[in-house]
């Protein structure tokens, strides 16, 4: 018969009980003065308006982060007026002052980026993601002039699924700190595309 841990009702064992449950509280409690209940406030539109919105906030930005990653069979992007003007926002923006756009990009959007790299200054640059991807959810980091950041979320471009999707934007500076580094750790699979 196995042996009860502690006497119950014993002052032993409600001591060892509650330095186990303040062991156990502190073992599970956020690091860095999170709370359990905190909570990302976030955004969410269509595609076709997510990319609307991003023409305008790239007149406020001074650095991008983007991915163009497509799924396994599809060899393009479907372009839409949305699509175009969001192409010719990238076009304006890295002409001003102290920008860059930096993207990883799916190997079928090489010669899209050799165009583009042609087209604009040093301050775009395009890197091939080396494997391809079945399915793929983009984003993007924005930083914008007075220093805030955010990352949208979206434009899944599969066989089967495509702008229907909706798109998301946060900017709650841990979910921007994640993404930064899931796009360090998507550079080290990629190969810099070159002018030329």
């Amino acid at each position: 018969k196995m042996k009860q841990r502690y006497e119950i009702g014993s002052d032993q064992s409600a001591r060892d009980y509650n330095k186990e449950r303040a062991d156990f509280t502190n073992l599970i409690a956020p690091q860095n003065n999170m709370t359990l209940n905190s909570t990302i406030d976030f955004e969410m539109h269509t595609s076709e308006k997510g990319l609307l919105l991003l023409v305008e906030r790239l007149k406020e930005a001074s650095h991008v982060w983007n991915t163009r990653i497509i799924g396994k069979g599809v060899d393009k992007i479907p372009y839409t007026p949305r699509v175009n003007a969001w192409s010719d926002a990238i076009v304006e923006f890295v002409k001003l002052e102290d920008t860059y756009f930096h993207e990883i990009i799916s190997t079928s959007l090489e010669r899209d980026a050799h165009i583009q790299q042609l087209l604009l200054e040093s301050d775009y640059k395009a890197f091939r993601l080396n494997n391809q991807i079945d399915a793929f959810i983009n984003f993007i980091i924005i930083e914008y002039k007075n220093g805030k950041k955010e990352v949208w979320l979206g434009w899944l471009y599969t066989e089967h699924k495509g702008l229907e999707q909706p798109c998301f934007v946060f900017n709650n500076n841990k979910f921007v700190k994640l993404y930064e580094a899931l796009f360090d750790e998507l550079l080290k699979n990629c190969t810099r595309i070159h002018r030329g």
